[in-house]
């Protein structure tokens, strides 16, 4: 799942929970059930390869990639309407404070300070401020309106 990253370390998280996100976006965007490419890892080429197949179209991962960061960017767009702040992009206080007590990750924690360190990272990745609210030069690079509105959601340019 890590792809050779280490497990203990803060390092390389963002991006690859970003890399994951796009994935995600992209299989969910074509349809794809969750469970296949699960066990049989198609990843961004295998859906590129499979759209241009079914379509007769020329995609290549990097335009899946952009789309989905186009995506994710409006679905937060949304939710930041709707009232989502970075108070809700946090895990329970379980998850980052309490160590498991036995198997590889026996004695050890995320750690608050270190969540709040790859949440912004994250953040920053995607083009967006330090409260997860998408930056006008990110609104702006997407082309979307000033406020997010329904018909940012069927103007999906090809």
């Amino acid at each position: 799942v890590l792809g050779g990253v280490e497990p203990f370390t803060t390092e390389e998280k963002a991006a690859l929970v970003r890399e994951m996100m796009h994935e995600t976006c992209v299989m969910h965007s074509l349809l794809v059930c969750d469970v296949p490419p699960k066990t049989i890892p198609a990843g961004i080429p295998g859906f590129c390869e499979y759209l241009n197949l079914v379509t007769g179209l020329n995609y290549t991962v990097e335009d899946l990639v952009a789309r989905a960061e186009i995506i994710e960017t409006l679905i937060r767009r949304i939710n930041v309407r709707q009232g989502i702040t970075s108070k809700e992009d946090f895990l329970p206080r379980r998850i980052l404070e309490e160590a498991l007590s036995n198997g590889p990750a026996e004695g050890k924690i995320i750690g608050t300070e270190n969540f709040l360190k790859m949440r912004s990272e994250y953040y920053s990745l995607r083009g967006w401020d330090s409260e997860g609210v998408p930056t006008a030069q990110t609104v702006a690079t997407y082309g979307f309106d000033e406020e997010p509105s329904f018909a940012e959601l069927i103007r999906m340019e090809t």
